[in-house]
């Protein structure tokens, strides 16, 4: 399923893509296995970054090629936000799964 949406977007424009991605929550997830939103947002606007950094240097534009690359950093830190937030919820689950039993 993921790789026919990654098909159908390589066809299109990389905003369309990160709209789709941003949007595209696989059935078979579970909420334990979901993304929160900060991991979510993070990678969107590395990708988003990733775009624009492409697109400036296609078009021998110096300023969107940084510009690109900023959204890059501030997505892979609010990812790394993120990780850390779910690392702290699933140590905490883990704990309170463990004092429930006997």
């Amino acid at each position: 399923m993921c790789d026919s949406v990654l098909k159908r977007s390589n066809a299109r424009s990389s905003m369309t893509f990160v709209l789709q991605l941003q949007t595209f929550v696989p059935p078979f997830t579970t909420q334990k296995d979901a993304m929160n939103k900060d991991q979510i947002q993070g990678t969107v606007k590395d990708l988003a970054g990733q775009a624009q950094e492409a697109a400036g240097k296609v078009i021998d534009n110096k300023e969107m090629q940084l510009k690109g690359l900023q959204k890059q950093v501030v997505g892979s830190a609010e990812k790394a936000i993120g990780d850390a937030k779910q690392g702290i919820k699933n140590f905490s689950d883990a704990l309170k799964h463990a004092a429930e039993k006997p």
